[in-house]
């Protein structure tokens, strides 16, 4: 029994190197990402520094007062100064950091060595133990039975597999630190590749941007002189005008045919028409406590009622678009014309 304990007991202590390893390289990915930032910002205090030194050297050139130039590098210089002594902290204290947390690396990595030996040895001494004190009965898959059990066997097993994992890790570490610099200047050297891609395909975009827009200006241009040389712009209030009276003289026709169905009367729900955003209709709500409006005179006193009923019926059949186009079309012209006919009606009384 005292045997196992120590094997656990060996076991958990093994258990709490690991999750320490685990932690230190969490640690030193963190401190990579820290100092590839660092390096990056030390990369944008050079850009200022050389546009600080460009301003200074146009500021020379322009003839300013010598007085004001001295000045202006003498601070230019303390600001660049003391942006470099803050960069050479930031890597000292960066570099000490990384020296502790390496040689607490290494400790691990030597206690995990020591506890990998110091295990190999018990288990060898426990098998002897165990060969010497019973009569040992062979198991199918190479166990032995007996104070010896398996699942310890099993166990000793996955501890020496994860300890053999261990090994490589540290040598791969060590090969990572050996090539940080090349991997440096290898990442520098493929961003400077990527930054020359990008900016060859923005230039294929502005370039293809610029193309299609010599290409689509003279249409827009002849679109837009059609679209004035047909006077889309006169038309279009004379057609909502000639729609929107169309509508109103609809809803008095139904409110004077079924004055007892003024709920909700619907203008073209019955239909189907191909966009879905518009197959509810227009809805014409009205109010049941107000008396429908009277017709109009000229179409009470237009003839008798039979006639009257049979327009009706004829106005409230459905439509097609192209029999609505042909009368705007018509009612268009006609008022053209009769626009046209009244200043000479009028040129003829003046004559008179």
């Amino acid at each position: 029994m005292s045997s196992q304990q120590a094997i656990r007991a060996q076991n958990d202590y093994i258990f709490n190197l690991q999750v320490q390893a685990d932690k230190y390289a969490r640690l030193i990915s963190s401190v990579n990402l820290r100092i590839k930032t660092i390096d990056e910002e030390w990369k944008t205090v050079r850009e200022k520094l050389a546009e600080l030194r460009l301003k200074r050297n146009e500021g020379d050139q322009r003839g300013g007062g010598i007085n004001a130039v001295k000045s202006k590098i003498m601070s230019e210089s303390r600001e660049v100064g003391k942006l470099e002594n803050r960069l050479a902290s930031c890597r000292t204290r960066l570099s000490n950091m990384n020296l502790e947390e390496q040689d607490a690396f290494d400790e691990i990595y030597q206690n995990l060595a020591i506890v990998i030996t110091r295990e190999k040895e018990n288990a060898e001494a426990f098998r002897k133990e165990a060969m010497k004190s019973e009569a040992l009965d062979t198991h199918e898959d190479g166990y032995f039975r007996g104070n010896f059990r398996i699942d310890e066997e099993s166990e000793m097993k996955q501890t020496l597999q994860k300890l053999d994992v261990a090994v490589p890790l540290r040598m791969y570490s060590d090969e990572l630190k050996e090539g940080s610099a090349n991997m440096r200047k290898r990442l520098i050297e493929s961003l400077e590749d990527t930054r020359q891609k990008i900016l060859k395909e923005n230039a294929d975009y502005e370039r293809l941007r610029q193309t299609a827009q010599r290409e689509f200006g003279p249409v827009a241009r002849a679109v837009d002189k059609l679209y004035n040389s047909l006077g889309c712009n006169e038309m279009m209030p004379i057609i909502e005008q000639r729609s929107n009276d169309l509508v109103e003289q609809f809803t008095r026709r139904l409110q004077h045919k079924h004055p007892q169905n003024l709920a909700t009367t619907s203008l073209g729900a019955h239909l189907q028409p191909s966009d879905p955003n518009r197959a509810n209709g227009l809805h014409l709500n009205f109010n049941l406590n107000q008396a429908p409006p009277l017709l109009t005179s000229h179409d009470a006193n237009s003839g008798d009622p039979d006639n009257n009923s049979g327009d009706e019926d004829d106005s409230l059949v459905p439509v097609s678009t192209a029999e609505l186009q042909r009368k705007a079309a018509k009612t268009l012209a006609m008022q053209l014309s009769n626009a046209k006919m009244s200043p000479t009606r009028n040129k003829k009384k003046k004559q008179k």
